[in-house]
């Protein structure tokens, strides 16, 4: 009966210690960037983007974060679009731009990706591809769309 107490014992310890370091994970993961961190300020005085630099730092070698900015043709951003990047063999989840027309897309293996938008062309533009590729080496691509108006769309 002791031997079991013990072992009951050992085993709530352990578990105990298994759910504190997976809280202190989760805790780490959620938001990686925090500005709170004190890292704001540089030396000359002015201050930085922390959310720029503890993305590049954090992502790991080997991978990159894709980017896809969609602007119309007078460079203003295309908000609410759903985009997805893909590479021959498999896709990211998809991503919706935001308020600055840009879909980002959590660290992925590196490769030779190109982008789509789903469930296509969003209504009310056209663009001169229906898929679009990211430069060799790039990682960040842009694509214009043009304005169509009702009259033309019919």
């Amino acid at each position: 009966m002791k031997k079991m107490k013990k072992f009951l014992a050992l085993m709530l310890a352990l578990m105990l210690v298994l759910s504190l370091c997976a809280c202190g994970q989760s805790g780490q993961d959620e938001n990686p960037t925090d500005p709170t961190d004190g890292n704001t300020d540089t030396t000359d005085g002015t201050e930085k983007d922390p959310t720029q630099e503890s993305t590049e730092a954090t992502i790991p070698e080997g991978m990159a974060q894709y980017k896809v900015k969609v602007v119309d043709e007078e460079g203003n951003p295309v908000v609410g679009v759903m985009i997805q990047v893909c590479t021959e063999e498999t896709c990211l989840i998809p991503v919706k731009t935001d308020d600055a027309g840009v879909a980002t897309f959590p660290p992925a293996v590196e490769g030779e990706y190109h982008a789509n938008f789903l469930p296509g062309i969003p209504e009310g533009y056209e663009a001169d591809a229906d898929v679009f590729y990211f430069a060799d080496g790039e990682t960040e691509l842009t694509i214009q769309l043009k304005a169509v108006s009702a009259t033309e769309e019919n």
